[in-house]
């Protein structure tokens, strides 16, 4: 009778709303999983930059002992001249030590959020 008609009629009426959760959900997942690649991407190039600096830096570093050690051995001749050479030097060297260090926290930050994503993504399998 009247009775099963609105209990298929309740049945519709959750299968509707089960079918656009899991959408929503289904949304939500493709979009974090977007938003994941992109910092996997993000992370592989900062990391790529590292590594850049960081070879660049223990060049520098190398360079700047050798120059060192050979402007000791005539510092007696024109110690002031070569000082300042040194001091731009050393300036160069300190900021490229600032932006090796800004690169690692920008990094960290990333790996970061990137956790905050894996475990969001992780609570919404579960609620499915």
């Amino acid at each position: 009778g009247s009775h099963s008609h609105s209990h298929s009629q309740v049945e519709k009426e959750r299968r509707r709303e089960l079918e656009e959760h899991k959408e929503t959900i289904d949304s939500l997942r493709a979009e974090m999983e977007g938003d994941r690649r992109a910092h996997d991407e993000e992370l592989r190039r900062l990391r790529e930059q590292l590594m850049q600096l960081q070879a660049d830096l223990a060049l520098k570093i190398k360079n700047l002992q050798e120059y060192a050690e050979a402007m000791r051995k005539r510092a007696e001749t024109n110690a002031s001249k070569h000082a300042d050479e040194l001091d731009g030097i050393l300036r160069q060297l300190a900021d490229s030590q600032a932006r090796v260090a800004e690169l690692e926290d920008r990094i960290r930050v990333l790996e970061g959020d990137k956790g905050l994503l894996g475990a969001s993504l992780k609570e919404l399998e579960e609620q499915e």
